[in-house]
């Protein structure tokens, strides 16, 4: 991406009906560095792809905590722990720049990376290891549902 490219503040909402895009708001900093968009998606996160007009992947960063498979719960005599997590619903932003090649963010997961509740709803024949395609948003203003 060029230096001085604006970025904008996704906001993703989710439950066992799919994600939506809540807002998009300018942001008076640069998103971060992409990632490498030759290699394999992480395992443990939701990954935030833009691509082109032609589906050209031209950014690509995780957000590890946006569907967590696990939350940590505190208290009780051992502390802290790891459960699997099973909240149906939630929200999760994610900065990206506002490349003018870019038409429309893609978002990715491996189903092993959501929680238990949200994979019970999606197809089960896949595999836990296999990306699968969450959604894809306008990058630009269109009226949000």
């Amino acid at each position: 991406m060029a230096v001085g490219t604006p970025a904008v503040r996704l906001t993703f909402a989710y439950d066992t009906k799919g994600i939506r895009l809540r807002s998009r708001t300018p942001v008076g900093k640069a998103a971060p560095e992409g990632e490498d968009t030759t290699v394999q998606l992480r395992a443990d996160a939701v990954t935030a792809e833009l691509h082109t007009l032609e589906g050209q992947v031209i950014y690509r960063q995780a957000v590890p905590s946006a569907m967590p498979a696990t939350i940590e719960i505190f208290g009780g005599s051992e502390g802290a722990s790891t459960v699997p997590n099973r909240l149906t619903s939630g929200a999760f932003s994610v900065i990206v720049p506002l490349d003018e090649l870019a038409r429309e963010v893609v978002l990715l997961a491996q189903p092993d990376a959501l929680p238990s509740a949200l994979r019970a709803v999606m197809r089960d024949d896949l595999p836990g290891h296999v990306p699968v395609e969450l959604g894809r948003f306008p990058l630009r203003e269109e009226p949000l549902g």
